[in-house]
């Protein structure tokens, strides 16, 4: 057998486990792990606004590496009693970073799903945001309006407005917008007091018009979600206020 310098035999099974002690080496001289004492350096459990960011952040890096490796896009959101591969590894992570679900509940792989669902509409905005520069690229070249138009759709300050064929076009919208004008193939991009219009072909004109309300779709879930997060926040805040005032004092 092998033999060290002292002249102990190290291939039997009394100098496997020896070195397995020892936590140097296991089998085919692969390092020894022990996996009840396996830790994950990551960053802690986010508790404040906002919420999970340091776990979002790591699913996120989980999904590129994924596209990376496969050239596949992973699926846009992900059901909780059917979790994918790549959820699986995540929770696992988790698990090793000591992340909590909750103060209750240790279901890991219902918090990697619910991450993943979470981050879905930032995903989406994240493709259309490209497609809506790619279309709009050769005309925002040309004219700083229509990239300004662009911007502020973008980031939700800007309408989305059709016009359909036989409908007058009554009042200008009172700030910024995109409207199609269907009777005429054009696309009027509207910031007071200035408006630039453009007729483009229908195929090009529609997909643009797509892209646009899809956008303004993510907007109008953003700024409801917002209000609901004031909402509960203000009803909270009143809520500790109540609860610290002093009682009301009476005298007889």
């Amino acid at each position: 057998g092998v033999q060290d310098g002292s002249g102990d035999d190290l291939s039997g099974p009394e100098g496997r486990r020896g070195r397995e002690a020892d936590g140097k080496h296991g089998r085919n001289d692969e390092p020894y792990h022990d996996p009840k004492r396996l830790r994950l350096h990551a960053p802690g459990a986010s508790r404040k606004e906002p919420r999970r960011e340091a776990e979002e952040n790591l699913l996120r890096g989980f999904l590129l590496a994924t596209y990376v490796a496969t050239g596949r896009i992973p699926p846009m959101t992900a059901r909780h009693g059917l979790p994918g591969p790549v959820l699986r590894f995540a929770a696992e992570c988790l698990r090793l970073a000591r992340v909590r679900a909750s103060d209750t509940d240790h279901d890991l792989r219902g918090l990697a799903v619910q991450l993943h669902n979470n981050i879905a509409p930032l995903r989406k905005r994240a493709a259309l945001t490209r497609q809506w520069r790619r279309r709009l690229g050769p005309l925002r070249s040309r004219c700083d309006l229509i990239d300004e138009v662009r911007r502020l759709l973008e980031i939700g300050e800007a309408k989305v407005l059709r016009v359909p064929i036989g409908v007058d076009e009554g009042r200008a919208p009172q700030g910024p917008a995109i409207i199609e004008f269907e009777e005429t193939g054009t696309l009027c991009f509207w910031r007071p007091p200035l408006r630039r219009t453009v007729a483009i072909k229908p195929f090009a004109r529609r997909r643009i018009m797509q892209i646009a309300e899809g956008l303004d779709t993510l907007n109008a879930s953003e700024r409801r979600a917002r209000e609901r997060r004031e909402a509960k926040s203000k009803k909270c805040r009143a809520a500790r206020r109540t609860e610290n005032d002093p009682p009301d004092i009476v005298h007889l």
